[in-house]
């Protein structure tokens, strides 16, 4: 059985233009592309295959509170500008949520029929997504993948997945005023995908923080209880500032030559290993 739910009367505004709406009723269906905002009003269940894909400049999506479980594929892949992506829980998936070009999208499709694709050069500049007041839960290998896009993760949880978040093929994640738990690898930064984290709880993971050939900004946030608090491997340019460590076994893992070491400024480091000696880096 493909979908248990597998109809669904969703509301969806088309704004067009300032003070004016269109409405119309449209069904949602595990696989479907949405074209204009949304709102669920039921929970969307997908056994078999993939979640929602937005691949249309400026969608919401707006969950309503609902969740969209899956066991296959992406729970909802972002590859348009402008999309934000709200109010609800992605869990069950292989990839929880994917943001990014299409090109890279093929990795991770599972299921999704993409597009042609225009030549790497035509593609324009990264899209922004936001991803607002969303639990992306116990996703098997990625909770958030970011290949491409420029994505602000806010208001959120990462609860419980293989890797919470990763950013990489020039993607770049702002994790503000959320939480990232319980996973293997809380955050990860590759090869020029970089991950700023601001505000934010990181908590109870493996490691909550890694970093390869990129860049981790910490700043205002609490990194407690985890194995390793951030593991930087040839990171230069990387900072931790205003911060509090306490209870990881290593609060900061660097490997690399002097100048890609992470720098260091205004972080207290209690309870677990011990203070790591890194150059400092201004308060502000």
């Amino acid at each position: 059985m493909r979908l248990l739910a597998t109809t669904l009367l969703v509301p969806a505004l088309l704004f067009a233009g300032a003070g004016t709406a269109a409405a119309a009723n449209d069904p949602v269906a595990c696989g479907d592309a949405l074209t204009t905002n949304t709102r669920l009003t039921e929970s969307l269940y997908c056994e078999d295959g993939p979640g929602l894909r937005i691949d249309t400049p400026g969608v919401t999506l707006d969950l309503g509170g609902h969740s969209i479980v899956g066991s296959a594929g992406i729970g909802v892949s972002v590859t348009a500008d402008g999309v934000t992506v709200s109010g609800g829980e992605v869990v069950g998936f292989p990839v929880g949520v994917y943001t990014g070009t299409p090109e890279n999208e093929y990795e991770y499709a599972g299921g999704f029929d993409l597009p042609d694709l225009p030549p790497t050069d035509d593609q324009g500049p990264p899209a922004t997504v936001v991803l607002d007041r969303l639990q992306v839960n116990r996703n098997g290998d990625l909770g958030l993948e970011v290949a491409g896009a420029a994505t602000t993760l806010t208001g959120s949880a990462l609860v419980g997945n293989d890797t919470g978040a990763r950013a990489e093929y020039g993607g770049e994640l702002r994790v503000t005023a959320s939480e990232v738990t319980g996973n293997g690898l809380g955050l990860q930064a590759l090869e020029g995908g970089p991950v700023r984290v601001e505000k934010s709880l990181l908590r109870r993971n493996g490691t909550a923080a890694g970093c390869s050939e990129s860049a981790v900004f910490v700043a205002d946030s609490v990194v407690a209880d985890n194995s390793t608090g951030i593991d930087y491997f040839v990171c230069g340019g990387s900072s931790v500032v205003r911060s509090f460590f306490s209870h990881n076994d290593q609060h900061i893992a660097s490997e690399g030559f002097p100048d890609q070491l992470p720098t260091v400024g205004c972080t207290v480091f209690v309870l677990g290993g011990p203070a790591p000696d890194f150059p400092k880096a201004p308060c502000f």
